[in-house]
């Protein structure tokens, strides 16, 4: 009998030492994320400024962290995500601290006004691009007329490809690209670069991000400037003017107007539901796996009468637009996850 209280005893007393090593690791692996987030950001922040910190945290936490993360526990994920958080905003505090007189403070007054204050300076440098229900105009236009026209789009993925061999190495690239290969784009493809910077060249309307973090606008004015282009020379306008254009009704209008093909790895879906619809579909070309598989989309594209084209193949929707555009003499839109939607049931034509 004895032994049994002494056996179970034991059992408890193990029990109990595990949890308290559990909850120590916890809290060491919490704060060691925090701790490891807080000064990588801070310390960037601070060497750098704001942008670069801003740009280092959520730049590069979302391609190295993201990855990273996923090989750590909750707890060290949730303490990384904390303290690169507050380093971005530490490190803007500290960037005000260094501008401030000696022996000064000023109070009362936070970050976020002080930025406010500051961009009201550069308000004549304030560039704006073309309104969604602008560029809808002259799509209806075009295909009304018969007239060619392609809208392009470019997120990240886009500019990370074309930042090759001059805004980033290539190791850099498939750090912060870390989705490329899934997009259809293995770094390095100098084929894939060249068919999108020829893209923009031959596009009447580009898409492009507001977002000034690093892997969006910033980017791409860096990658514009390496291949000698300057931004207010291109016919720009945002990089959501898909959803605009369904969201203003222009979508509509132009399944009125004319036949649409539709293209991309949810084309048959799409157009069946077009068709439900009473829209005129002149058919369905799917699927699109990356950019090599451009040409044999591009050969079928031509055996189809349309007038304008729906076109969701993510990085493989810029040659796929300009060629239907240029090549064709046919309107195309890049409508990206427009498609996804659609299909999902989350938008109705």
């Amino acid at each position: 009998m004895k032994s049994q209280k002494k056996g179970r005893h034991l059992q408890l007393k193990r029990r109990k030492g595990v949890a308290a090593r559990l909850a120590r690791q916890n809290s060491m692996s919490f704060n060691q994320g925090f701790d490891g987030g807080y000064l990588k950001g801070f310390q960037t922040g601070y060497d750098s400024g704001y942008d670069d910190g801003y740009n280092q945290a959520h730049g590069r936490g979302y391609g190295e962290g993201y990855q990273d993360g996923l090989k750590a526990t909750d707890t060290y994920q949730l303490g990384l995500a904390a303290g690169k958080d507050e380093g971005v905003y530490e490190a803007a505090e500290s960037w005000v601290e260094k501008l401030l007189p000696p022996n000064t403070m000023l109070a009362d007054v936070p970050m976020e006004k002080l930025i406010e204050a500051g961009l009201g300076q550069y308000k004549d440098s304030l560039y704006s691009v073309t309104p969604p229900a602008q560029i809808g105009e002259q799509l209806l236009q075009a295909v009304q007329s018969a007239t060619p026209y392609g809208l392009i789009r470019l997120g990240d993925g886009e500019l990370l490809t074309m930042a090759q061999e001059t805004a980033m190495s290539d190791s850099e690239i498939r750090r912060l690209g870390f989705f490329l290969p899934y997009a259809g784009v293995e770094i390095p493809d100098r084929g894939a670069r060249d068919l999108l910077l020829a893209g923009i060249r031959k596009a009447d309307a580009i898409g492009i991000p507001l977002s000034r973090k690093r892997a969006f606008q910033p980017l791409f004015l860096q990658v514009l400037r390496a291949h000698g282009m300057d931004y207010r020379s291109l016919p720009l306008t945002h990089s959501l003017v898909n959803y605009e254009l369904y969201r203003q009704g222009y979508i509509n209008r132009l399944l009125e107007a004319g036949r649409v093909l539709v293209v991309g790895n949810l084309a048959h879906d799409v157009a069946e539901k077009l068709r439900s619809n009473g829209n005129r579909v002149s058919g369905a070309v799917h699927p699109v796996r990356g950019m090599a598989d451009v040409p044999r989309v591009l050969a079928d594209v031509e055996k189809h009468s349309f007038d304008f084209a729906l076109v969701s193949a993510g990085i493989a929707a810029v040659p796929i637009v300009s060629h239907i555009r240029s090549v064709m003499g046919k309107v195309a839109i890049d409508f990206g996850h427009m498609a996804d939607r659609y299909t999902k049931g989350g938008e109705g034509f």
